[in-house]
């Protein structure tokens, strides 16, 4: 929910309750202020919001080197792809096993080979969105119909595509 949805629901309940404190003979104010706080510490604090240990990809890759396709536990989930180092991050390529699987692992050794284009575009693309500069990916998904596009996926939220080496805000 953007920012000015997030006061506009609380400030009409906080309003609602001053008017009705100020011109009501009835107690209808008090619910009204109850609910202006309410939003406010959900919308404006996130106390809604269950504090989420962050992600690391570090403590759960295992001693193989980068660029290695194979099965890894990723998440508690065993997944076939590899581990990639992009700017000092650690992501997982999976790479989806069915009849383009042969594409898919050609596609993931491609990222790997081309590690300083895509550190590259990875930059550019940051740079270009500042809604992900807070953000780093975590995990690259070869699971399109199309093997030459991937989905990438951000820590926190967030969501992007990869199509060769260039990121796409989706």
């Amino acid at each position: 929910m953007i920012l000015f949805r997030r006061l506009l629901r609380c400030g009409l309940f906080f309003l609602a309750a001053i008017l009705l404190w100020a011109f009501s003979d009835t107690l209808l104010w008090v619910p009204c202020l109850i609910l202006g706080l309410f939003f406010a510490a959900v919308d404006l604090r996130g106390i809604d919001k269950s504090p989420r240990k962050p992600l690391d990809m570090e403590a759960e890759r295992s001693d193989h080197a980068f660029g290695v396709l194979g099965k890894y536990v990723v998440d508690s989930d065993e997944s076939y792809g590899l581990f990639l180092k992009l700017h000092d991050w650690t992501v997982f390529v999976d790479v989806k096993e069915d009849k383009l699987l042969a594409k898919r692992k050609e596609y993931a050794m491609r990222l790997v080979q081309s590690k300083s284009e895509l550190e590259r575009n990875l930059k550019k693309f940051i740079d270009e969105n500042p809604d992900y500069r807070g953000r780093r990916p975590t995990y690259v998904g070869l699971h399109s119909d199309s093997a030459e596009h991937a989905e990438v996926f951000w820590e926190p939220e967030g969501h992007s595509l990869l199509r060769d080496t260039s990121f796409i805000e989706k």
